[in-house]
């Protein structure tokens, strides 16, 4: 199943998760060893970015279930979880992806998310601060940390970090899922909120 392994990750990295998908499949049904955990995890992320929820959950579930039990296979689990709208399962498996390494920032952007997504803007908030201090060139975070705070009504603190926010994701879009156009709209709706304050 080795060149079956290999196009698949070409097409993962090449963002074609649907031939990913079918590849490893393939690769999985071959006579021999059944895939490593290490490459379940990346057909579970397949999964998932092709949308078929259901179907990543399932491996992750699986493989916790075969004691293979890591940050990562948490952590995409409360991501699929997240993308599907679940997220009281999802921030259990975030936490649990944290509890599993500590140092880790992708679960607690993850955590802050969800937290955001479920309106706990405070909780959020703390999560954006703690991985800004944990990261070495923070980019989305800062506008999380800023949307946050605009729900909060700290507007000095939201305009900061949505201003730091557009500059990070104009210098690096590609570390940011979130659009410069769309950061430069909330730092706008932040910047007006302020005028109408005076």
């Amino acid at each position: 199943p080795k060149p079956y392994i290999n196009l698949a990750l070409i097409k993962a990295k090449k963002k074609k998760w649907d031939e990913a998908v079918t590849l490893l499949e393939q690769a999985n049904n071959k006579p021999g060893r059944p895939l490593p955990p290490r490459l379940k995890i990346v057909w579970a992320i397949c999964y998932r970015e092709a949308g078929e929820y259901g179907k990543a959950i399932e491996l992750c579930q699986a493989l916790i279930k075969e004691n293979y039990i890591n940050s990562q296979v948490y952590f995409n689990l409360a991501f699929t979880h997240f993308k599907a709208g679940a997220l009281e399962e999802a921030l259990k498996a975030a936490e649990k992806a944290r509890a599993l390494n500590v140092n880790e920032t992708e679960p607690v952007i993850l955590i802050g998310r969800i937290h955001f997504a479920m309106k706990d803007y405070q909780a959020a908030k703390n999560d954006y601060e703690w991985s800004i201090t944990h990261t070495s060139w923070p980019v989305e975070s800062y506008y999380w940390l800023g949307r946050s705070e605009l729900e909060l009504g700290e507007i000095n603190q939201a305009i900061s970090n949505l201003k730091t926010a557009v500059q990070r994701i104009t210098d690096d879009p590609l570390l940011s899922d979130v659009p410069m156009e769309e950061a430069q709209q909330w730092l706008d709706k932040a910047l007006t909120l302020k005028l109408q304050e005076s």
